[in-house]
């Protein structure tokens, strides 16, 4: 299939496709660029039984589908590329592209749902108090990084678009761009409100800036160095730098307000999550915590049994 790779049909209505992706839902340019790879790696499949995107079949996909799992491909991946599928075929039928979209009806691989990792709340005190405590000359940043993370539960994407006007200081809230550019108020604490302002006191630009520029300052700091911020920040903390990112940090931020008794839909706006089945993945934390208040607490759990 890689030979016909090279020589695919080219479809307009992939390229329209791609440019609804941009310019109606506001998905990202990775994310983009994955669904068109997808997309791609089909139409070769068409192209080796001689058939076109447009006069598409339900069965001629779900044999795609059962294709990749032969060739060793996890349910995870080709759930992924049916989802890709999905998202065309609903557009091409849309546009009245095609008659009908054959994808309605093909059930998604199954594929077990991954725990999301997490740093307890032990090691997630050891890494804001080592923030606060080393002698490292980016310490104010820092701080801040690790209590923005960790007291708001956003994505890391979200983070490097923050600009000091963004910041409601009167409410407490920061004004964050989520996927879709959907935006959201997340609310911060007075330990966040306070490593807020002794970061914004060593910057030097106007109020429209961003909270975290890179060296030109008309630029945010990358995602990239961030990465390397943490990773610098674990290591000096002595935690396992490969446990810790600003996604495990995002995921204890969750995970330790369920196991405190937070409301569920109140996590999953928090996190700009639009499927509350997404949030309900942190529930598996809670197990054992629910566990320990039935042994502890249930009046039946004391009384020995009668025989």
């Amino acid at each position: 299939m890689s030979q016909v790779i090279n020589k695919l049909i080219i479809y307009p209505e992939v390229e329209q496709f791609s440019e609804m992706l941009a310019s109606e839902i506001g998905a990202r340019p990775n994310t983009i660029t994955s669904y068109l790879s997808d997309i791609k790696h089909f139409v070769a499949f068409l192209a080796t039984h001689d058939i076109s995107l447009l006069n598409c079949t339900q069965s001629i996909i779900e044999d795609y589908i059962s294709e990749l799992g032969r060739s060793g491909l996890s349910d995870r991946t080709r759930a992924r590329r049916l989802c890709a599928l999905r998202m065309l075929y609903k557009f091409l039928a849309k546009e009245k592209k095609v008659s009908a979209d054959p994808t309605k009806l093909i059930q998604r691989p199954k594929q077990g749902r991954r725990l999301p990792k997490f740093l307890t709340e032990q090691e997630t005190e050891t890494l804001i108090n080592t923030a606060y405590h080393a002698n490292h000359p980016d310490k104010t940043r820092r701080i801040l990084f690790i209590e923005l993370l960790y007291a708001t539960g956003i994505r890391i994407s979200e983070l490097i678009q923050i600009k000091l006007s963004d910041i409601q200081w009167q409410d407490e809230c920061i004004l964050v761009t989520g996927k879709g550019n959907k935006q959201r108020m997340v609310p911060f604490n007075q330990s966040t409100k306070q490593a807020l302002i002794n970061h914004i006191k060593s910057l030097s630009f106007s109020p429209e800036g961003w909270l975290f520029p890179s060296s030109n300052v008309t630029k945010s700091l990358t995602r990239q160095r961030f990465f390397q911020i943490i990773k610098e920040l674990a290591i000096d903390a002595g935690l396992d730098s490969r446990k810790v990112s600003p996604h495990v940090i995002r995921h204890a931020f969750a995970t330790h307000l369920l196991n405190h008794g937070a409301n569920l839909m109140n996590v999953q706006k928090l996190l700009g999550h639009v499927d509350i089945a997404t949030t309900e993945i942190y529930t598996h934390v809670m197990t054992d915590k629910l566990k320990e208040t039935v042994f502890n607490y249930h009046p039946l759990a004391s009384k020995p049994k009668k025989s």
